[in-house]
């Protein structure tokens, strides 16, 4: 459930600041981290290269694994999960960097059937913001944050303005629920209609202030 939500809380994140938003290839549909066990499945250069350099220093096997599985460009170089056959869809050959195991959860031809993926989430999000001149060319104040908060308003002459209040954390938030913080929903990603200040875990509102 928390993995669905935060890859939502991203898009809504994404498709409200400013700027181009930049979808990159499997985040539409929450692709995770590769799934390798050992560095013979590793095809990023820099990975190699940090792993040689460790292994020069002695650094034992165990922790140079850790240390480059969490910051190996190859996390996002995986092949497009687009279905649960055989390759997720993407080729019956031998791709250049293996297929995460959770192809069979995680492809897009799943997503694209169930209203409520992160697929379809993306999509209501994208078509939000290309009718919505606010969030388009609007301003952009910063309204609160602390370590697991972070609300914004985006607002433009003669249009409506939005208060947007993401959770970055796997715990219930509370913040203040007051002026420009209050409005009327429009854009939840666990499904809520009416927003009393209170945020769960990796849930992002995006409030039409009153």
């Amino acid at each position: 459930m928390f993995w669905e939500r935060s890859a939502k809380l991203l898009a809504v994140l994404l498709l409200t600041l400013r700027g181009t938003p930049f979808i990159y290839q499997g985040q539409e549909i929450g692709m995770t981290n590769f799934d390798y066990t050992k560095f013979s499945q590793l095809n990023d250069i820099a990975s190699l290269t940090i792993n040689k350099r460790l292994r020069s220093l002695f650094v034992p096997s165990g922790l140079r694994w850790n240390l480059i599985k969490s910051g190996s460009r190859d996390n996002a170089r995986t092949p497009m999960q687009w279905s649960a056959e055989s390759g997720a869809g993407f080729t019956k050959g031998a791709p250049w960097l293996g297929i995460n195991q959770n192809y069979k959860k995680i492809n897009h031809q799943e997503q694209k059937a169930r209203a409520d993926s992160i697929l379809n989430f993306y999509k209501n999000m994208i078509a939000f913001r290309a009718t919505n001149e606010t969030l388009k060319y609007g301003d952009f104040s910063p309204e609160f944050t602390n370590k697991q908060v972070l609300s914004y308003t985006r607002t433009i002459a003669g249009e409506a303005q939005y208060a947007v209040i993401l959770n970055f954390s796997n715990q219930w938030a509370n913040i203040p629920f007051e002026g420009s913080l209050m409005g009327t929903v429009v854009v939840s990603n666990i499904g809520r209609s009416t927003y009393d200040g209170s945020l769960a875990p990796w849930e992002a509102v995006v409030l039409k202030v009153r």
